[in-house]
């Protein structure tokens, strides 16, 4: 089944050092499985809920990225398509560099990665979005920002509440972090092609 058969989630750093023999071959399979689940090995089709995960680096002034996402990623991946698939950004650059130990490293108690790990993969049994989505009304989104949204929110929600008791407050603080992880994704779009996607600014209710 390969990798994305067995995993829960696959990092590639670096990407834009990414290479692929076929690469308009693997890049149609690639979007295909970031939309269905789906994938192919050999003649056998199946599915997968591992998750993908693209790290690059940025240039950044003040904070703030001055290069265009579309130039981290190798010249076969600039592609709307591809990048409409993308759940959301995470603002590395507003993460603080970490320098000496005694103040970025913990001299406490903490879990070790492969405990941490079991307890990432058990959450993912659990279902959260049917509830999430009772409970929160997005608007002014398409299909692809609905779902990212609500994948990005249930995620972030299993972490921080795993026992699904929570203030309106402090759902409402998760879902406007995840909101702004999209909306990175929809700024990026316009600016790749700005006749197909508008600029927007998702909206929401929450139900409570």
């Amino acid at each position: 089944m390969g990798e994305i058969g067995i995993k829960d989630c696959m990092v590639f750093d670096e990407v834009a050092k990414i290479k692929f023999i076929n690469a308009d071959e693997m890049m149609g399979k690639l979007k295909d499985y970031m939309e269905s689940s789906h994938f192919e090995r050999g003649p056998k089709k199946t599915t997968s809920t591992c998750s993908l995960v693209f790290m690059g680096n940025v240039d950044v002034k003040g904070f703030i990225p001055v290069e265009d996402f579309t130039y981290i990623l190798p010249e076969f991946m600039r592609d709307s398509a591809f990048v409409d698939r993308i759940n959301g950004i995470i603002p590395g650059w507003k993460l603080p560099k970490i320098k000496k130990p005694e103040l970025h490293l913990s001299q406490n108690y903490g879990f070790s990665t492969d405990y941490f790990s079991e307890i990432l993969h058990e959450l993912r049994k659990i279902d959260f979005q049917t509830e999430l989505k009772s409970i929160v009304d997005l608007e002014n989104v398409t299909i692809k920002d609905y779902k990212s949204v609500y994948r990005l929110l249930s995620g972030m929600m299993k972490i921080l509440f795993p026992h699904k008791k929570w203030q309106k407050m402090e759902l409402e603080e998760i879902l406007t972090f995840c909101i702004g992880y999209r909306e990175l994704v929809c700024e990026w779009l316009h600016k790749m092609a700005p006749g197909e996607f508008e600029r927007k600014k998702i909206t929401y209710r929450i139900l409570l």
